[in-house]
């Protein structure tokens, strides 16, 4: 028959584990299952208190989560190339060797603008023939 799963924490209410069948480290403190181990058991309470993210964890969740899937974030950064790659030919900005450096390519090298495009359009659709 299997063992009894016990949980434990230390005298901060900080989890320290689950122990069935063996003997949990000395001066540990019996409670009931956390709902994620980053709880904290509050012994006034006598109940787990939520983990609560740092701030910029919560900011960098709520960003992620605008930008979608990296497949809706590629295609928005080559919705914005389509339009803004036009837009400096016409305006005469660039020269053609500038505006050519930033034509996707995957054929140059990873560290100039267009070779890094290139990966990107790859992953893009390698990503669609995966998905």
């Amino acid at each position: 028959m299997a063992e009894e799963t016990k949980y434990f924490v230390d005298k901060k209410g900080r989890f320290l584990g689950a122990f069935a069948g063996v003997t949990p480290p000395e001066a540990v403190i019996e409670v009931q299952p956390p709902n994620h181990c980053k709880d904290t058991w509050s012994f006034i309470e006598k109940r787990w208190i939520p983990f609560e993210p740092p701030v910029e964890q919560k900011r960098r969740t709520a960003y992620e989560a605008e930008l979608g899937s990296l497949e809706d974030q590629l295609d928005a950064l080559f919705k914005g190339l389509s339009v803004l790659l036009p837009a400096i030919q016409r305006a005469d900005i660039l020269t053609p060797e500038e505006l050519s450096a930033l034509t996707p390519d995957a054929e140059k090298p990873a560290d100039t603008p267009a070779g890094w495009l290139g990966k990107i359009a790859g992953i893009k659709q390698r990503i669609k023939k995966e998905g």
